[in-house]
């Protein structure tokens, strides 16, 4: 996680003069069809409807598929990526 925090760091500085459109991964789960649009409008590009294939490979929570996830949340949180846990 140490490796991943210096990255964002470094990633945060190299751009630090350029707009930026942030999407939370959560956020863009939870409302794929909003952040098409917050990313088209981010580039100037007129509305459309997104076209994917993807979905969910487990509709199981995570707490379900991890044995130790108290742990592994806890250690998420404490390690500054409460960000990454998911909303069940």
């Amino acid at each position: 996680m140490e490796k991943t925090l210096k990255w964002e760091a470094w990633r945060d500085d190299f751009f630090s003069q350029h707009q930026l459109l942030n999407i939370p991964y959560g956020e863009l789960v939870r409302d794929f069809n909003d952040s098409y649009k917050k990313v088209l409008d981010f580039i100037g590009l007129p509305n459309a409807k997104p076209i994917t294939y993807l979905k969910r490979q487990t509709p199981e929570p995570v707490s379900d598929l991890i044995a130790n996830w108290p742990e592994v949340r806890d250690k998420l949180v404490a390690s500054g990526y409460e960000r990454c846990i998911p909303q069940e």
